[in-house]
């Protein structure tokens, strides 16, 4: 089956999985949390600690954790009146294989094309 579209032509979940994760990849401040906490193993932090980290105000880290979190990026634990954050390694390898597989279908095509001598991709993108 090709990531997106199933035997009946029908779209399959990874297309709408893939779309969530770039969505909620596609800020930078979103990017430098994930960055943080990729670069500490062994740590979790909070969102006060973060939002000093990154100079933004609290209210605005815990809406990017929200929306990390959502997908499945963030693990989380409570202790007291704070939410301590961790990345969740098993999500992130998940989206990855499925990433991972779609770059890899769409270069295969890439490569192909350019054995025919067509110069552009829009044979793997084009519409």
């Amino acid at each position: 089956m090709l990531i997106g579209i199933d035997r009946g032509g029908k779209m399959s979940n990874n297309i709408f999985i893939m779309a969530e994760l770039f969505k909620a990849l596609g800020d930078v401040s979103r990017l430098r949390i994930i960055k943080i906490l990729a670069s500490h193993e062994d740590n979790t932090f909070c969102v006060s600690q973060i939002a000093e980290m990154l100079g933004i105000t609290q209210p605005a880290v815990s809406q990017h954790m929200a929306v990390l979190k959502k997908i499945g990026l963030l693990n989380s634990e409570k202790n007291g009146i704070k939410t301590f954050y961790s990345i969740n390694g098993r999500a992130f390898r998940k989206y990855y294989d499925v990433v991972e597989c779609m770059f890899n279908m769409a270069f295969k095509k890439c490569d192909l094309s350019s054995v025919r001598g067509e110069t552009d991709c829009e044979t793997c993108f084009g519409e």
